[in-house]
Order: C-alpha cells, then sequence, then structure tokens
C-alpha cells in the first residue's frame, strides 16, 4: 500500500515536471542524468527511456560545453551557477536557453545531486540579435550620410550623443556632455533659447502629432560659425513626451550656396564680431568685463611703456553694497549698478578705460595721470548725482571708495603688481570710512 502511494506521488511529479516549458533535469554529482522531463527530452532528441545514466553535457553542441563544464564544477562545489546554453532540434531548429544549477545537499552536508532549469530564452536572444543588426545599421547609415545621433531623456534631463555629433560640434567625444544645460554653451547665443525650450516644444509637438525639426547655429571652440539641421522622433508616456531621438546634420555649405559667397562670408563674419563683443562686455552694465580688463591692462601698460608716460590704475567698491542688496533685492541691485557703471563711463575720458571687474567692483586705468585726483573727483561727484537712497550710508545716498596707484613707466613694477596695490589703497579707503579716494604712487611701495 506505501509503495503504492509513493508510485503514485512519484506518477504526479513527473506529470508535473513533463508539463513545464522548461528543461527541467537531475543530475548525479557526476554530470550524469538522473532524471530529465519531456521539454528537457526533446530539446535534445533523445527518449526519457534511454536518458538514465547518459553525461549531459556532451549532449549540448561543442561551442557551449566549456561554459557548462565550469557551471558544473562549481555546483560540484555546493554554489549555484549559470551559462547560457544551445541545443539544436533534430529538425536543425536552434534553440537557446538559460542554465541555472543548484546543488541538493544533505543533512550531512554531502553532494545528492544537482537540479539543473533550463528557460528557453530563444525569443529574447533573436531580439537582441535584430537589434543589434539594426543599430549597426543605423550606425553605417549615419556615417555615410554625415548624421549625428543624439538621445536625451526628457523627464531625467539626460543627453546622449554618438561621436559623429561631436565631429559636427568641433567637439572632443573624450569630455561628452548629458543635459541640455551643457548643451547651450555650443549654440550661437541668437538661437540657444528657441533651440534648447524642449518641454514647450514637446508638448506643442505631441498636440500637433508631429515630428521636431528644427535649424539652428553653433559655434564651435574655434570660432567657427556653423548651421544645423536637427531632427527627432518624440516618445511618448500617457501623452507626454518622455523622450527625444533624433539627428543633427552639418548644412552650412548648402546653406552658403543658397547666397551669393560675398554676403555670406560677410554675414559670418559680422556674427563673429558680434560674439567677440559678447565675451569681452558685461552682460549686466554694457561695459567692458574682466577678461576684457585683463587684456587692456596689459595693452595700456605696454603703451605707457613705450611713451613714456604716468598711468593709475584703480579700483572702486560701492559702500555698503550687500546691505543695498539685502534691503532692496538683488533686482534693485543689478539696477544701482547698471547706473554706477554709466555715470563711471560717461565722466571718463577717451583714453581712459573702465571695466567691471566683478560684484560691485570696478576697476579704471588713467592715462597721461601723474595726478588723478581731478578725475577721482569726477568719479565721485557721478556717484553723488545719482542720489541713489542708502540707508547705510552717512550721507542717506549710495557713495563710493576707491584705491589707486600711480606709476612711472621707469619704475620697475608689471600689471599685476599695480593692480594688488590699488586694491590695498581701496582696502585703506574703506578701512578710513569709505566715501573717498585714496592714492598711492609707486614709490610708496618700495
Amino acid at each position: 500500500m506505501r509503495e503504492a502511494q509513493l508510485e503514485q506521488r512519484i506518477g504526479q511529479q513527473n506529470a508535473m515536471l513533463d508539463a513545464s516549458a522548461d528543461c527541467i533535469k537531475m543530475l548525479a554529482p557526476d554530470g550524469t542524468l538522473v532524471h530529465m522531463n519531456r521539454t528537457g527530452c526533446q530539446s535534445v532528441g533523445l527518449p526519457k527511456t534511454s536518458i538514465l545514466g547518459v553525461p549531459w553535457l556532451p549532449l549540448l553542441p561543442e561551442d557551449v560545453q566549456t561554459e557548462g563544464i565550469e557551471a558544473l564544477a562549481i555546483a560540484r562545489k555546493g554554489s549555484p551557477a549559470r551559462f547560457n546554453g544551445r541545443s539544436v532540434t533534430p529538425d536543425q531548429q536552434c534553440q537557446y536557453w538559460e542554465n541555472s544549477l543548484t546543488p541538493m545537499i544533505t543533512p550531512d552536508g554531502q553532494l545528492a545531486s544537482i537540479v539543473c532549469v533550463s528557460r528557453e530564452v530563444t525569443a529574447a536572444y533573436e531580439t537582441l540579435q535584430s537589434l543589434k543588426v539594426s543599430e549597426e545599421r543605423l550606425s553605417m547609415a549615419a556615417r555615410v550620410g554625415g548624421l549625428g545621433i543624439w538621445d536625451y531623456n526628457i523627464v531625467d534631463d539626460r543627453m546622449h550623443c554618438d561621436a559623429a555629433w561631436y565631429h559636427i560640434m568641433g567637439r572632443d567625444p573624450a569630455h561628452p556632455i548629458s543635459s541640455i544645460g551643457e548643451f547651450r554653451s555650443f549654440i550661437h547665443p541668437e538661437d540657444v533659447e528657441r533651440a534648447t525650450e524642449v518641454v514647450q516644444t514637446a508638448a506643442e509637438l505631441v498636440a500637433q502629432k508631429a515630428d521636431y525639426g528644427i535649424v539652428f547655429r553653433i559655434v564651435r571652440p574655434n570660432g567657427d560659425i556653423r548651421w544645423v539641421r536637427s531632427a527627432a522622433c518624440l516618445q511618448t508616456r500617457e501623452g507626454v513626451a518622455v523622450r527625444v531621438v533624433g539627428f543633427v546634420i552639418d548644412i552650412t555649405d548648402a546653406w552658403r550656396g543658397e547666397l551669393a559667397l560675398r554676403d555670406a562670408n560677410r554675414a559670418l563674419a559680422a556674427e563673429k564680431s558680434s560674439l567677440a563683443r559678447q565675451t569681452l562686455e558685461d552682460p549686466l552694465t554694457g561695459i567692458a568685463n574682466r577678461r576684457h580688463w585683463d587684456s587692456e591692462l596689459t595693452r595700456i601698460f605696454l603703451h605707457a611703456s613705450e611713451t613714456g608716460k604716468a598711468m593709475c590704475v584703480g579700483m572702486i567698491d560701492v559702500d555698503h553694497f550687500k546691505s543695498y542688496n539685502d534691503r532692496n533685492g538683488h533686482l534693485a541691485g543689478d539696477v544701482a549698478l547698471q547706473k554706477v557703471a554709466k555715470a563711471l563711463h560717461s565722466v571718463a575720458r577717451q583714453s581712459d578705460f573702465v571695466a567691471r571687474y566683478g560684484g560691485e567692483e570696478f576697476a579704471f586705468v588713467l592715462m597721461n595721470a601723474g595726478d588723478p585726483s581731478r578725475m577721482l573727483d569726477r568719479f565721485m561727484a557721478a556717484i553723488a548725482h545719482l542720489a541713489i537712497p542708502q540707508a547705510e550710508s552717512p550721507t542717506g545716498c549710495m557713495t563710493i571708495s576707491c584705491g589707486c596707484v600711480v606709476a612711472a613707466p621707469c619704475e620697475k613694477l608689471t600689471p599685476a603688481q599695480l593692480l594688488e596695490a590699488s586694491d590695498k589703497a581701496l582696502y585703506t579707503a574703506k578701512t578710513a570710512g569709505r566715501n573717498r579716494y585714496i592714492v598711492h604712487t609707486a614709490a610708496m611701495l618700495y
């Protein structure tokens, strides 16, 4: 009776295993077959009655046996193992499998058997291979057509571009960008907003059921301005664009061909000149920026050395500006800086140079200025005339502090030393009570 129940239970277990779409095998520790379900037998073309004691791995194609031997060795040591396999049916159909080996350990720690479950992954494998082929074809087509491929994840703001894309941009793919924000610096200033307005543009295209297309200019690191056309297809989720995949192509030559060569060159030269001016101009105040100041100070210094005339280098700081910003807000602070910059620039002579050095600091250099006091008085008066209310100021209005140094070309000083000396003079003016200027001579520096 007990034996009949046991046989019935074994029969039920075998029927359950035979119903599985996976290949299920029980292996002896030496790798021979103890049991294999119907799917497993069909995959190797053997009847169930002839599998007992048959070595399992030799039933597989030779090219996968090495990985199988390694996995089986791991399982024999008591650890689970995996490897990818392949089999060929009697009608020469190739099947791909993911094999998982699980050792069965007895209570006393001995290896009793190894259970191998092989799950068919043929469809997934063929899909992956087809995708790889498609990607290779797309890559070849892109190279032949001169296309640069880009892929932008709108949700995560993550951008990925291929090597051809970087080549078009004149950039090194070894230093990739990863967001739209980083891409903005590649685009011509006049086109940057419309070329990077992703969210609104994507929403409009989804509503219109249209693909993305735009022509804009880029600026390469060497200053070369190129026209490019970009087109893309949007991927949506629940009616919202989440990803954009597209290409970019350089159309500069075609664009130039549509215009007379002289007009095209003139337009590009004008754009390049405009871009150069923007790199030298402070965007808030409209006067020279720090970069322009550095180059101009060197030029004026050399000119003074050649002509033998004295020059004055100075620094100006808007008094209590942080308090003014805290009290009135940054927008009001920006307006105040614009007014100060305009006032200083308006009273400077044509031979003088005034720049925004950074924050609320301005720098200036005066030519032929053995005695700069008259010009400094004009600076102070110009700011007082603005009458910008300033609660922290003793005068009730915004004031400035100034420090400068006068040097003759025969004195052994560099532009950097003159700037450092003027900054120290500015500090003296501020500690002395602000709303004043301090003039040092080069002789005082020795």
